[in-house]
């Protein structure tokens, strides 16, 4: 059974596919923010925080309930004004298997 978090990547997920190249925002509890971007079958994602950077321990947490495997790839951390982002680029599978 799916929590919460997984229903809403998933979702987030078919829609940066379907809007490819725009920018799909989720906004999550304690001003957490996941921001998904899908070019072909290139995914940026990045979780962000006003104020703050958010903790790996969240990042792990969003990487492990992502619909698909991410690859452990290295994060970049930014600041842009007073929003913190941890993001990281990788390549979806070729065929996409959805974990349910």
């Amino acid at each position: 059974m799916k929590n919460r978090l997984q229903e809403i990547l998933e979702d987030q997920l078919v829609e940066a596919k379907a809007k490819a190249g725009q920018k799909i925002i989720r906004k999550l509890g304690r001003g957490l923010r996941i921001e998904l971007i899908c070019v072909n079958s290139n995914v940026c994602l990045a979780i962000t925080r006003d104020d703050k950077f958010p903790s790996l321990k969240e990042w792990e947490t969003v990487t492990n309930s992502f619909p698909c495997q991410v690859p452990k790839v290295e994060t970049t951390s930014d600041q842009n004004g007073s929003r913190y982002s941890i993001s990281a680029r990788f390549a979806l599978e070729r065929a996409v298997q959805l974990k349910f």
